[in-house]
């Protein structure tokens, strides 16, 4: 008796061979992108192969962030691929599309064609002009620690004098491309007599912690807890990424100078503004030229800015004469007394000017405590 043939079962089983014979004309084997080198060329590198005939492909690559967000896109031209395994960067490819989001990170990316830390998705996809996509590839792409990070100022051991130092450090990505969840944090914590800054910064309460630093010059707050004579003071900025530290930099330590200056109280008035704020007491500025700037005469005018660069306006009565709450203490020593003078707590610039109209500049930091 004759074999019965299952029409529809033949059918579905040359359907099939057809559908997997047009899916596996091309493949994508691997790509090499790595997020230390970030450039179209690099998105659209890929080895590939081809098991069937010639054929026409173009090749388009995409990187979003963790969330889904597309940060950038690159397309190549079509390019005739023949039969057997190739790597794209023998091919020739044109590219003919490159598009950056207008977004922080991507410009970040533009500019440096490197990822920041974080996680990503890249896509690379070969598809035809009769079929749509042929093939895809995608991964998650973690960038770790990329971001260097260092400590500048005070410099590592160094003794300084200033209770509210500007504490300076740097690092090579922009703020605007953090993500959410991630911010920079400083730390500064005294210094036990066994510790080092590393294990003090690890161990020890912080006597003055800050999140969300967006600058790289931070003055320590007169509202902080006091440094002191003859301690040490470590101190370090770390990146935080959903509470987790994920880069740091190093621990330095500071001394704060044991040894009281013969002049306590008074400042150095120079040409040059002062990075570190002098903080008022009792509503005074004690200061003193530098024995090459020292001015043999009372005629020096007084003039204070406040933080926009806009004059401050003294009361009626001094209006005619601002050195008249200007006292003379020595030939090179003067205290400026601000009562009267109606400024908010704040940071203020003092401008002073001799005779000779030789300009000197005080940044200083008022308050009525």
């Amino acid at each position: 008796m004759p074999r019965r043939t299952n029409f529809k079962s033949l059918t579905f089983s040359i359907l099939f061979l057809l559908v997997f014979s047009m899916a596996s004309q091309v493949k994508i084997i691997s790509s090499s992108f790595s997020s230390f080198n970030v450039s179209p060329e690099s998105m659209i590198n890929i080895n590939l192969v081809n098991n069937n005939s010639e054929m026409r492909v173009m090749i388009e690559a995409r990187i979003s962030n963790g969330r889904g967000a597309e940060l950038i896109k690159v397309s190549s031209g079509f390019l005739t691929l023949r039969k057997g395994t190739f790597n794209t960067s023998s091919l020739g490819i044109n590219i003919i599309s490159v598009n950056f989001q207008n977004t922080a990170l991507s410009e970040y990316v533009k500019v440096y064609h490197q990822l920041p830390s974080g996680k990503y998705n890249y896509c690379v996809s070969l598809s035809t002009s009769e079929s749509g996509i042929e093939d895809e590839l995608c991964d998650e792409i973690e960038s770790e620690n990329s971001t260097y990070m260092t400590l500048i100022n005070p410099s590592d051991k160094d003794t300084i004098e200033n209770y509210n130092p500007v504490l300076i450090w740097n690092h090579t990505e922009s703020f605007n491309v953090l993500n959410q969840g991630e911010f920079y944090r400083l730390l500064v914590t005294e210094i036990s007599r066994d510790q080092n800054a590393e294990s003090a910064i690890n161990v020890n309460n912080p006597n003055y912690q800050l999140n969300f630093v967006t600058r790289h010059d931070l003055l320590y707050p007169f509202d902080a807890p006091k440094l002191e004579n003859g301690k040490r003071y470590g101190w370090q900025v770390q990146k935080v990424v959903n509470g987790v530290i994920t880069n740091k930099t190093e621990a330095w330590e500071f001394i704060i100078k044991n040894s009281p200056d013969k002049h306590a109280g008074f400042v150095e008035i120079t040409p040059k503004a002062n990075l570190n704020p002098y903080k008022t007491v009792n509503n005074l500025i004690n200061f003193q030229f530098k024995e090459e700037y020292s001015v043999n005469n009372n005629k020096l005018q007084i003039h204070i800015y406040d933080s926009k660069g806009e004059e401050i306006k003294i009361g009626q009565e001094k209006s005619k004469n601002k050195s008249s709450n200007l006292t003379k203490l020595t030939s090179d020593r003067y205290r400026l007394d601000l009562n009267g003078v109606g400024l908010k707590e704040g940071y203020y610039m003092l401008k002073i000017l001799n005779n000779k109209n030789q300009e000197f500049i005080l940044n200083f930091y008022y308050s009525d405590l």
